[in-house]
Parts: structure tokens; C-alpha cells; sequence
């Protein structure tokens, strides 16, 4: 008969591995799925850019702020990790070239931070509609 430590101890170290082994798969699973997360991330504020250069102020107006309130940092990616950082690197930069857009064309410089640039062009823009539909003759007979 063998000594009950021969087969606890090999027993035991692969339990252990066994654990392991579905830890490492899971953690890679979990992975896998974020790094998916933070690739359509970053698609999506490419296509913002890509949207707000080519569109009107308004339409920029629009990407920026869709850009600057997508899934903020902590909602789709855990809050500093590596993917939240690039992640929010290429929100970043979109915000950046947006804005820069804006700038050279409507001739305003309202700053770097994006909240001025969304309520300046909402209220700009919207008081231009206000006045082109009170200019307009009303149709009739």
C-alpha cells in the first residue's frame, strides 16, 4: 500500500493546476471581450471625426458631443486599466481634431474643453433656424 502523501500531494497539485487553468481561460475570456469593447470604442470616434470634418458645425457640434459622452471611462473598460487609457486616448484626440475643425471654421476660439464648443454651436445654430423660419413668408393661398 502507498503512502497516503503520494497520491494527496500529485492529487493536490492538480487540483491547483485545474483551478488554474479556468482561471487563466476565464481572465482571457474576460479580456478578449474588452478589448473587443475598447476596438468598437475607438471605431466609433474615428467615424465621429470622420463625420464631424466632413459635415456642417452642427453636424460637428453633434460628433463631438456624441464622442465626448460615449460610454465614459468606468463603463465599458475597468477605470485606469490599459484599455480604459487608450480607450480614452482616442476619445481624447477626436475631441482634439473636432474642436480644431470647429475652430477654423466658424473663426471662434472657445478653448480646448468641448462642453463650450457644444453649448456655443447648439445656441448659435439654433437661434440661426429660429431666425431664418421667423423670416420666411408664410405660405398661403
Amino acid at each position: 500500500m502507498t503512502p497516503r502523501w503520494q497520491v494527496l500531494i500529485p492529487s493536490g497539485l492538480a487540483t491547483l493546476f485545474l483551478v488554474w487553468a479556468v482561471w487563466a481561460s476565464i481572465d482571457l475570456a474576460v479580456f478578449k471581450i474588452r478589448a473587443a469593447l475598447a476596438s468598437e470604442q475607438t471605431s466609433i470616434f474615428a467615424q465621429m471625426r470622420a463625420e464631424a470634418i466632413t459635415g456642417d458645425v452642427t453636424r460637428a457640434a453633434e460628433c463631438l458631443e456624441y464622442t465626448v459622452h460615449y460610454y465614459p471611462s468606468g463603463t465599458k473598460q475597468i477605470p485606469g486599466s490599459t484599455l480604459d487609457r487608450i480607450v480614452e486616448r482616442a476619445r481624447a484626440e477626436a475631441a482634439a481634431a473636432i474642436i480644431d475643425h470647429l475652430r477654423r471654421v466658424t473663426g471662434l476660439d472657445l478653448g480646448d474643453e468641448p462642453q463650450p464648443w457644444i453649448e456655443q454651436v447648439e445656441y448659435l445654430y439654433r437661434s440661426a433656424r429660429e431666425n431664418r423660419s421667423e423670416e420666411a413668408p408664410a405660405a398661403g393661398p
